[in-house]
């Protein structure tokens, strides 16, 4: 009995120094949607909506806790249209980037469930389009603003490891915020934009 307890012991030792030992690349590639925080109209109060993003990245566990990941997110146009009467409009646009690179903490619940968090820089980047249209004979005028800054961003989520090789995970990322210039008519300062991500994606551990 003693023996086959400490076969079965040295196993389980065995087994599980190499699964703590696992390492390797992966890429990943994700669908979600962003939102902006503190992100509205020029000309009214109608705030910008939730445009959809996708993310696509890789990285590299070291060990089964310590892993490091880039990412490249594009983020949908999101756009706002506000009427002035006499057949006047303005339509205003937001066109969003970020480029991330993140050290990952990971916490395995158990061979399928792991938790995990981020912590690092993402360099974002914001572009603003506003185009005034006065009516049939009044030619449009547009103006537009862009801005990037590099922030402290940080992420949390989920992943359901479906075998070694995929998983499909989920995740919250904050990117930080972006001021814009004041170039807009009247010389109005856009507010600090914040931009978050949710998303949903795959993993391949090569």
């Amino acid at each position: 009995m003693k023996k086959i307890a400490s076969v079965l012991f040295l196993s389980a030792t065995v087994s599980a120094s190499a699964f703590a030992a696992d390492q390797g690349a992966y890429v990943n590639a994700d669908l979600g949607q962003a939102n902006f925080s503190n992100a509205t109209s020029q000309f009214s109060t109608t705030k910008f909506g939730n445009p959809g993003s996708i993310t696509i990245g890789g990285g590299y566990h070291f060990n089964q806790n310590v892993g490091v990941e880039a990412g490249y997110s594009i983020i949908g146009d999101s756009t706002i249209t506000t009427s002035a009467g006499g057949g006047a409009s303005t339509t205003e646009k937001l066109k969003t980037s970020s480029l991330q690179l993140a050290a990952v903490g990971t916490f395995p619940i158990n061979d399928k469930f792991d938790l995990f968090g981020k912590l690092g820089l993402a360099n974002t980047k914001i572009d603003y389009t506003a185009t005034a249209f006065g009516g049939t004979f009044v030619p449009s005028v547009a103006q537009t603003a862009s801005a990037s800054k590099t922030n402290l961003m940080f992420g949390i989520g989920g992943q359901f490891n479906i075998n070694k090789r995929f998983g499909i995970r989920l995740q919250y990322q904050d990117f930080g915020k972006v001021q814009l210039p004041g170039l807009f008519f009247g010389g109005v300062n856009a507010p600090n934009i914040g931009v978050q991500v949710f998303s949903v994606g795959g993993v391949y551990n090569f």
